[in-house]
């Protein structure tokens, strides 16, 4: 039986995979009642998972940052270091076995406001996690320093999805990653010592 957690990933990403597609096709003047029925679900469906059809563009960075926050809870007990790896190991998987349409949506980005806008709002949301886990290992961190934390942790994911897009998917995501915090270096080690 699958569970209500997998049955909403997997609707998300076929409300994904059609968006994209009439996106491409038909540019952004699509509505959410064509996505649905594309998608066979019904219009009040993909209102109860995304607020508009933008949304659809970014389901994979959506549901990869639950997938961090659920590794992370999971492995509360590790170094934050550790947390963060194995948290982005689980990401990369998952954005890999999407990998195609992952680049597919990342590519319309640009071409409109309203997802440029919700890349900002993407990136911020991810800031956000990545400042709450540094907050988790160092409850004494103040928001200041935890967002810097999360901001250089954010700089590094989204000039790794760059550098894999530009490689065509030769490195794992997790790969790339590694080098940007190899290049971060005892910066971001730091958060270990306090």
């Amino acid at each position: 039986m699958v569970s209500r957690a997998d049955h909403r990933r997997q609707t998300l990403l076929s409300l994904c995979s059609v968006a994209v597609s009439r996106f491409e096709r038909d540019g952004f003047d699509v509505t959410i009642a064509e996505i649905a029925q594309e998608a066979d679900v019904s219009a009040r469906t993909v209102h109860r998972y995304v607020d508009g059809k933008e949304d659809l563009a970014f389901v994979h960075f959506d549901l990869g940052a639950e997938l961090f926050c659920e590794v992370a809870e999971r492995e509360a007990h590790r170094p934050f270091a550790q947390r963060f790896a194995l948290g982005l190991g689980a990401v990369s998987t998952f954005i890999g076995s999407e990998a195609p349409l992952g680049r597919r949506a990342g590519a319309l980005w640009p071409q409109h406001a309203a997802l440029a806008r919700g890349y900002a709002v993407m990136f911020h949301r991810w800031v956000e996690v990545f400042a709450n886990e540094a907050r988790r290992r160092a409850p004494e961190l103040e928001r200041f320093r935890s967002s810097i934390i999360g901001s250089a942790l954010m700089g590094i994911i989204d000039a790794s999805m760059a550098e894999w897009v530009a490689r065509d998917g030769a490195s794992s995501i997790a790969q790339i990653v590694e080098e940007g915090l190899q290049t971060l270096g005892p910066g971001f080690l730091a958060i270990e010592e306090t």
